[in-house]
């Protein structure tokens, strides 16, 4: 069940308040091209070293700020906004500054397995989720390491990875209900 601000109906679709009945949520990442865009805008990354609070290609970039730039390189998001972020909020915060930020988006909802290409995962860096990565094809995902080396690939089979996963959000768009 979706947070109170969403109405569910019989049909299991789930409608915002001031939104019309007639459109529905889906995933953004559905078809095969735009998977495949998924892929070569994570491989036009690799190598980019960590830069706090950056987004520039091959010359630095956050966790955060590449799955916002990645997703825009898609089309799924627009523009990317995160607000005042702490690079160590995981471990010195009250509550995880990602989670927060991603429940109050439009663009994405919280999904349980199984999980799908494009899906933002959320990793337990301290004490709450503080690290994001992009679910690419099987259990690949890209994100970007503050220490040993930036931009790269890893596999959820990493139990280094695998054990710190939290909480998975789908990146959605609006359609027309036919």
């Amino acid at each position: 069940m979706g947070p109170p601000s969403v109405r569910s109906f019989a049909s299991g679709v789930r409608v915002r308040p001031g939104f019309s009945a007639g459109r529905r949520r889906a995933p953004f990442f559905r078809g095969v091209a735009r998977v495949a865009r998924l892929r070569e805008a994570a491989d036009s990354w690799i190598g980019t070293p960590f830069r706090k609070h950056q987004r520039v290609k091959r010359a630095g970039v956050d966790c955060v700020q590449l799955a916002g730039a990645i997703y825009i390189e898609c089309g799924a998001l627009s523009a990317f906004h995160p607000g005042p972020y702490a690079l160590d909020g995981g471990f010195h915060g009250i509550h995880s500054q990602v989670i927060h930020w991603l429940e109050r988006q439009d663009e994405f909802e919280r999904v349980n397995p199984p999980h799908q290409p494009g899906d933002l995962l959320t990793f337990r860096m301290g004490r709450f989720p503080h690290h994001v990565a992009i679910l690419l094809d099987g259990l690949d995902f890209v994100h970007c390491v503050r220490f040993n080396g930036g931009v790269r690939i890893n596999s959820l089979v990493d139990s280094t990875w695998n054990r710190r996963l939290d909480a998975v959000f789908r990146p959605v768009q609006w359609e027309v209900i036919p």
